[in-house]
């Protein structure tokens, strides 16, 4: 939820500037000859404010992209991850994070780009966008150490975090990741192939049906069909279609909290350590 939020303020935010409007006047001599252009060609074209529009963007996410960076180091320091992890080794932490954040951010940097119809990246948008990317790639971090939370809330019966961050420290966001991504694809594919495979094949069977029943319709009627055997038909098996999908819906509602109670039982595991705080109840 938080990085779809991001991304659609990004977009809406971009659509906005987009549209708004400028009158230019070409030639000096003339007040009559006015000329049109978008906010995009004054803000992002105008030779005056290029060295602005591309060095401000950067100078206002340097910050939050610093201390993004700072967060992941730590994330990843072995005392978050499994027992035998190695002695600690900060600069190389700190250098394969870097790598590996900038690879991520320049996809969906790419992928903005892509979206928004910038062109060449290297122009004044393209500095917008890749802030756009910072944004989302933080909203994605943030949503998957949060993502736990609702199943250890309900569990829990109280809005205390409880061992929610637990269970995404070290490389178990990598972990969590892929399997809300298997989900996902799972439940899309046997949804895809609901509507495209299985509804066509039982669509033949009830296209007999309807010519079955409407031919019995001509041969009680003296050979005029009954106006009412196809929009019955027709109601029936949309009908059914939609209950379908309805149906799948509460299984995948279901898998999701099946998730998401497995979530909470993995923040009530711990090691040694957080056992022996005080008022901590092993499982």
């Amino acid at each position: 939820p938080m990085a779809a939020a991001a991304f659609f303020t990004v977009k809406y935010i971009l659509e906005a500037i987009a549209e708004l409007r400028f009158a230019q006047f070409p030639d000096p001599e003339s007040l009559h000859t006015i000329k049109v252009v978008p906010a995009r060609d004054v803000f992002f074209d105008t030779a005056a404010l290029r060295p602005l529009s591309r060095w401000l963007p950067l100078a206002i996410a340097a910050p939050f992209a610093v201390g993004f960076w700072l967060a992941l180091t730590a994330h990843f320091h072995p005392k978050n991850r499994a027992s035998g992890a190695g002695a600690p080794n900060a600069i190389l932490r700190a250098i394969v994070v870097l790598l590996g954040a900038l690879a991520v951010g320049g996809l969906i940097w790419f992928g903005l780009v892509y979206l928004v119809g910038g062109g060449d990246p290297a122009t004044a948008l393209g500095y917008i966008l890749a802030i756009g990317a910072l944004g989302m790639l933080i909203a994605y971090y943030a949503n998957l150490r949060i993502a736990p939370y609702v199943g250890v809330a309900v569990c829990r019966k109280s809005l205390r975090p409880g061992g929610t961050f637990r269970v995404t420290r070290g490389f178990n966001i990598f972990r969590l990741l892929a399997v809300f991504v298997l989900l996902a694809v799972i439940i899309f594919a046997v949804q895809f192939l609901i509507n495209l495979i299985a509804f066509p094949a039982i669509g033949a069977t009830i296209n007999n049906l309807f010519s079955a029943t409407d031919v019995y319709t001509k041969y009680v009627n003296g050979g005029e069909g009954s106006e009412w055997v196809r929009p019955l038909f027709v109601w029936i098996w949309n009908g059914f279609k939609i209950l379908a999908n309805i149906f799948w819906a509460f299984f995948s509602y279901g898998v999701s909290a099946g998730i998401l109670g497995r979530l909470y039982r993995e923040s009530e595991r711990t090691d040694d350590s957080v056992a022996a705080a005080p008022g901590w109840r092993q499982r």
